[in-house]
């Protein structure tokens, strides 16, 4: 079968998880013996070839490319988004190339940037069209979901009217994919994909092996973690603020790792967790933050799709402590693979319980290990060739 992978951006061009999911599905299929070519935007044209996969790099026209958005003024920013909403520039690029690559299927990832009208084109050309939704793209203008410091339950107004056209070409989609049930709920509660033969859950794909590192717990300290990047969606801050831990068996420490965006963050950060029994280690390989802890800790704030942090956590044989947010509560297996928690008392009071010597430490860890095979190339592309075939 001849499958397209479409995301706005690809290796080496990465910015997130979304990125390197979209690599490990479009070589799972290669692997599998279809023909695959990924179309991607890039600051120049060039094709290439990497594990078996053709990726057509092309610079879209727009006001800037994806990749750069960081370095980009907020006047610039705004003017991207009001050219994305309703961006035709690059049609007849589109239609050229699906023309002659003639895929059998077209898989669309994150399109910030391509745009939604390259459905409605497959369409036309008798392509059948499956869509995976890492994010809140189609829902919202800056596609987070979050404002005023808090997580948007559901659209508002101004982003209703912003997407509506994204609404619209929904339509010509065979089939929906969320990376969470959360984030294919969401969608469909909004009103989109409603004509899809298929509407389902697939989550992240994961490269990582299994490392059990798991180690003695005989110590008088019991030590949490934090990863991942530190900016307000995180949650970070919150938990220092709120986590007040009393009538512990053992020590209590914590540890964050991860980039703060802005220098200011960092320093704010650093203000934070003086005379605290927390440490910054900036940035660090997983394998050396995982080693010192024995629980992550998910503080997030924001409805995230289906953080990755967590099944790497779990590879590790680390069990995770979660917010009861988005996508990322079903990525924990409560009492199993983890604990989720509704408000910072009951996470204290998780911490005071696990400081006991009565949790069977061990058996979790290693209910994490056989959890994380769940998200394996493997079984993750099985799933996405079961979708591919029922919209055929």
């Amino acid at each position: 079968m001849k499958i397209l992978v479409v995301s706005n951006l690809y290796y080496p061009n990465l910015i997130g998880g979304a990125e390197r999911s979209s690599k490990l599905i479009a070589e799972g299929y290669a692997k599998r013996g279809h023909e695959v070519s990924v179309l991607t935007t890039s600051d120049r044209d060039y094709v290439e070839v990497i594990n078996g996969v053709t990726i057509y790099y092309h610079s879209f026209k727009h006001v800037f490319w994806r990749y750069e958005s960081a370095d980009q003024s907020f006047g610039k920013k705004i003017l991207w988004r009001l050219v994305e909403r309703n961006n035709f520039l690059n049609n007849s690029l589109i239609e050229r190339f699906l023309a002659d690559v003639k895929p059998d299927v077209v898989h669309t990832n994150n399109i910030a940037g391509i745009g939604v009208d390259i459905w409605g084109i497959a369409k036309s050309l008798g392509i059948k069209v499956m869509h995976t939704a890492r994010d809140y793209y189609l829902l919202c203008a800056r596609s987070g979901m979050f404002k005023k410091g808090a997580a948007c339950e559901n659209q508002c107004a101004s982003c209703k009217v912003y997407t509506s056209k994204y609404k619209r070409e929904s339509e010509n989609v065979d089939g929906f994919i969320g990376v969470s049930n959360f984030v294919k709920q969401i969608h469909l509660d909004s009103g989109y994909f409603q004509s899809t033969k298929i509407n389902t859950s697939i989550n992240n794909i994961f490269d990582g092996d299994v490392k059990d590192i798991t180690k003695s717990k005989s110590s008088d300290t019991l030590s949490f973690g934090v990863l991942g990047a530190v900016r307000e969606t995180k949650g970070v801050f919150e938990l220092i603020n709120n986590l007040n831990v009393r009538n512990t068996k053992k020590k209590i420490k914590l540890y964050i790792a991860g980039e703060c965006k802005t220098e200011g963050i960092k320093q704010e950060l650093l203000q934070k967790i003086q005379d605290k029994p927390i440490e910054y280690l900036g940035f660090v390989d997983p394998v050396d933050f995982f080693e010192k802890i024995d629980f992550l800790i998910h503080p997030a704030i924001w409805h995230e799709p289906y953080p990755r942090v967590i099944i790497e956590s779990f590879s590790y044989g680390i069990p995770a402590i979660v917010s009861n947010t988005g996508g990322t509560k079903e990525a924990v297996i409560d009492n199993g693979t983890g604990f989720v928690y509704k408000d910072y008392f009951e996470l204290n009071k998780i911490i005071e319980e696990l400081s006991s010597p009565n949790g069977d430490y061990d058996s979790m860890s290693k209910s994490c290990l056989s959890y994380s095979t769940k998200f394996s190339e493997k079984n993750i592309i099985d799933r996405y060739e079961d979708v591919i075939n029922k919209i055929q």
